[in-house]
């Protein structure tokens, strides 16, 4: 028996959605980090002296339930590796800032389904500041 849906899709205090190739969803959770490289740089007597942090970059963890025209919940469109994405977010300001932006990086992506529960997209991705397309 098929999954039927009543009502409206449910948010729960996740204001970002994401617009891509796959369609625009409003998001159920998500997971976002600044990270980089970095080396250390030692004198000659092994002691570390500085540190050198390079290739900055966004990561996140995005996490959406698909509903009707967006990719429908029990066959959804997904995003394939390499598409590029668009994260919007205009209602939690202390997050926008970290997470808006275009050029995200499909990087994987992962569907879970279950008899007793709704099916869920995960979509992991990468925004590098150099990386414009």
């Amino acid at each position: 028996m098929s999954n039927i849906y009543k009502g409206v899709g449910i948010n729960f205090g996740v204001s970002s959605s994401v617009c891509a190739q796959f369609g625009t969803f409003t998001l159920q959770s998500r997971d976002i980090g600044f990270t980089s490289e970095t080396e250390l740089i030692k004198n000659s007597d092994g002691n570390t002296i500085a540190k050198v942090y390079f290739d900055q970059k966004r990561e996140g963890t995005f996490e959406y339930i698909p509903l009707g025209a967006s990719g429908g919940a029990n066959a959804p469109t997904l995003p394939a590796i390499g598409d590029v994405a668009t994260v919007t977010d205009s209602v939690t300001p202390a997050v926008a800032w970290f997470a808006t932006g275009s050029n995200w990086l499909v990087d994987d992506v992962q569907v879970k389904s279950s008899n007793t529960s709704a099916t869920r997209v995960t979509v992991k991705m990468t925004s590098y500041p150099l990386i414009t397309s």
